[in-house]
């Protein structure tokens, strides 16, 4: 599905004289800012109308035709059914969708280029009306909805995870859209040991997702004697989840829960909660593998936030009111390296900063570098732009003294095997061999070009095939799609090319 932007005016704290508005798509995108501006307030947005995008979606085809609609529609899970209006005025509810990007459609038909969904102030949010608009007019044909017919139902497939994740919770029954304590417990035994395979394997995933993060060689996840929590064999010993820590008990009530799910969206808070930095970006990545489309997260983690997403938004306080933007500031690699912890980091064993090109490489790299055995030594970092004109040499000069042992790792571009890198990559080879910091520069075009028939199969389907050496993608293959192929490599697929031995040397 292609992105989509919100626009937000008078829901919760954000009021109509600074409107909250961000984009979500393929991917990450996340939500940064100090505690109280919102971010957990904006991430429960998506939960509380589930009903509303839902209903919306039954009427696309009536509002394609330019009317407009209303119906009664409760909203999921308030204490008090006025909650959600803005205390700073006394207006209603307004919130807009509008599709990402221009499409064409059949016969060149007009599309539902937004559709504005307000709810008038009252004792209850419940009196909904919605409000479409095209990209031209055109009363003699019915418009295209495809596009927003599509946004609305990954909303209602979507699933919140709110900030207490605790499996056990002697409370039985959810947590918003989680099952915790006893329930969590039974579901996860009923998909272990039920007769359907799909969901014994699903759970098999889970729990091999786990065991790789944590380094475990066996891992084994039961259903106490008497239901209420999990019964864990750790490499051969067994253990009751309440002796093994928070960190380990989220990994299995979350991964367990999104398994079942199978969501289009994950909208989680603060998931670096009970975490070691260590471990909070390889969380995020196995988290959004059980998304079909991506996750947005809201977190205090700076650094996290930079590493792992392909949008961040900042919200802080301006003169009494909340303002949303796109964080534009570039940290240098030294700032982010800080931010996250690796001195910390270095104190638990990794002794190498690894740079690739961009948050998407970043997600792809953390699979290699467990393939390759590295994942708990070397540090990933994003190099970000590539406009090495504008004091990336003076960065990495910095981050030289800041670490010892550094390698860089980027696409070369170059389409044939005789053939050079392309200029800017040429650049970064050479500030990089100036400095003494091992570089690498595939010998094939791209990342992509690395992956085999196999894995792309797996994850796009039977229309896309291996690229040979100096391919591009085509037919709706694009960046974001890359981590998720890249998953379902093993490290025989790259041993033996140049990727490989980079990575084996690291």
């Amino acid at each position: 599905m292609a992105d989509f932007d919100v626009t937000i005016k008078n829901y919760r704290c954000f009021e109509d004289a600074r409107p909250a508005s961000i984009r979500i798509g393929k991917g990450m995108t996340a939500l940064i800012g100090p505690n109280h501006v919102g971010k957990s307030a904006l991430l429960r947005l998506f939960y509380e109308l589930r009903g509303v995008w839902s209903w919306a979606r039954e009427r696309v085809e009536y509002l394609s035709s330019g009317r407009n609609d209303a119906a009664k529609i409760p909203l999921l899970g308030l204490g008090d059914p006025s909650e959600v209006f803005c205390d700073a005025n006394e207006r209603g509810i307004e919130l807009e969708l509008r599709v990402g990007q221009p499409y064409s459609t059949p016969e060149a038909v007009p599309y539902m280029e937004r559709i504005k969904l307000t709810c008038e102030r009252g004792e209850v949010a419940s009196a909904w009306a919605c409000e479409p608009s095209f990209n031209r007019s055109d009363e003699e044909v019915l418009a295209d909805g495809s596009a927003m017919e599509s946004i609305l139902k990954d909303l209602h497939g979507a699933m919140y995870i709110g900030p207490f994740r605790n499996a056990l919770s002697d409370g039985a029954g959810e947590y918003y859209d989680m099952s915790v304590g006893p329930a969590c417990v039974e579901a996860w035994r009923l998909w272990k040991t039920g007769d359907n395979k799909a969901r014994v394997r699903a759970i098999e995933a889970v729990t091999q997702d786990i065991c790789e993060v944590f380094g475990l060689s066996k891992l084994e996840i039961n259903a106490s004697s008497d239901g209420r929590s999990f019964q864990v064999m750790l490499n051969g010993r067994p253990y009751k989840l309440r002796e093994l820590g928070a960190g380990l008990a989220q990994f299995i009530v979350v991964l367990a829960n999104a398994a079942m799910r199978r969501p289009s969206y994950i909208f989680i808070d603060e998931p670096e909660q009970s975490l070691h930095p260590a471990l909070q970006a390889h969380f995020l990545q196995k988290l959004a593998g059980y998304a079909s489309e991506g996750v947005v997260f809201a977190t205090n983690a700076i650094g996290l936030a930079r590493l792992m997403a392909d949008k961040v938004y900042s919200l802080q306080h301006r003169r009494g009111v909340i303002a949303v933007k796109t964080l534009a500031d570039t940290p240098t690699y030294p700032q982010l390296a800080g931010e996250l912890g690796f001195a910390s980091l270095r104190e638990a064993g990794f002794d190498h900063i690894l740079l690739v090109e961009g948050v998407g490489e970043v997600r792809s790299f953390l699979h290699f570098l467990r393939l390759f055995g590295k994942e708990r030594k070397v540090m990933l970092l994003p190099l970000g732009s590539l406009n090495l004109g504008k004091g990336a040499e003076q960065d990495l000069a910095d981050l030289r003294r800041y670490a010892r042992s550094i390698s860089v790792f980027a696409d070369s571009e170059r389409t044939s095997f005789s053939g050079a890198a392309v200029s800017e990559r040429q650049e970064l080879e050479d500030i990089c061999r100036r400095l003494d910091i091992k570089v690498g520069l595939t010998a094939l075009r791209g990342i992509e070009n690395y992956f085999p028939d196999n894995a792309i199969k797996a994850e796009l389907g039977p229309r896309h095939s291996a690229l040979g050496p100096f391919g591009s993608p085509k037919n709706g293959w694009v960046k974001a799609h890359n981590w998720r192929i890249a998953r379902h490599m093993t490290k025989s697929d790259l041993q033996g090319t140049d990727l490989g031995q980079f990575l084996e040397a690291l």
